[in-house]
């Protein structure tokens, strides 16, 4: 009977430590606003490691996790795969979020298993308010996954045409390549995207770069262009029209 009752206790325990993760991620705000007047545990993480802040940033929960920053939750604590708070709101593009956990101190620059930033997550994925004040509070832009991916590579890759204009404008380096040597100007040409290859063009960056195979942005661009692709053959011109 002692050993079922202990049981039955240690399962409470555990009910009443993943109520605030799940509310939290539900975005019962009255629900979480009680278990923290109750004195949950803002750090417990689920068996993926995501704490009550990371599900709420990844929901969107604004009201949620300024609760919880009240509370104290462990700004920078990550889940299985390296992910924070910041990482994964900026994968969402929830701004309002990020600046909540900015002006709390959150770190910029923690990477999850890949490599890669909050900065890197909002770029891939065009969320320029996001960017913006990322760059703000100090978040390094050249920051590099674990494949050489910049923000910049990536959102040149992406034609997030002004997401590569403030990343250009905060001075972000046009020569850091991927592991295929491959530059923002040189995957920006293959793809065809015309005005991200204009700004990189402006930009200074280096047009006779070439990948691994030997291939200048150029070459790409009229490689790519040879299966008959009109966005590459507009790229072609704008090496010729300065």
């Amino acid at each position: 009977m002692a050993t079922e009752a202990a049981r039955d206790r240690d399962d409470n325990d555990m009910n009443y430590l993943t109520a605030l993760v799940r509310a939290s991620h539900e975005g019962h705000v009255e629900v979480v606003r009680v278990l923290l007047e109750g004195g949950a545990d803002t750090d417990f993480a689920n068996e993926s490691g995501e704490t009550a802040l990371i599900r709420a940033a990844s929901a969107g929960h604004a009201e949620i996790v300024h609760l919880l920053l009240r509370a104290q939750a462990g700004l920078d604590l990550a889940d299985a795969m390296g992910r924070t708070a910041l990482i994964c709101a900026s994968h969402g593009g929830n701004s309002e979020i990020v600046r909540l956990l900015l002006e709390a101190k959150a770190a910029t620059d923690p990477t999850d298993e890949h490599g890669r930033s909050a900065l890197f997550r909002a770029a891939r994925r065009g969320h320029l308010d996001v960017a913006r004040l990322l760059l703000q509070f100090g978040a390094d832009k050249d920051l590099a996954d674990s494949t050489g991916d910049t923000a910049l590579i990536r959102a040149s890759f992406g034609d997030h045409v002004e997401l590569v204009r403030l990343l250009l404008e905060a001075r972000a380096d046009t020569e850091l390549a991927d592991k295929d040597d491959a530059t923002a100007l040189i995957r920006a040409a293959a793809e065809g995207h015309k005005e991200v290859v204009r700004l990189l063009l402006d930009a200074g960056a280096d047009r006779e770069e070439m990948d691994r195979e030997g291939q200048t942005a150029l070459l790409r661009a009229a490689v790519e262009g040879r299966i008959q692709k009109p966005p590459q053959k507009l790229c072609i011109k704008l090496f010729f029209n300065e």
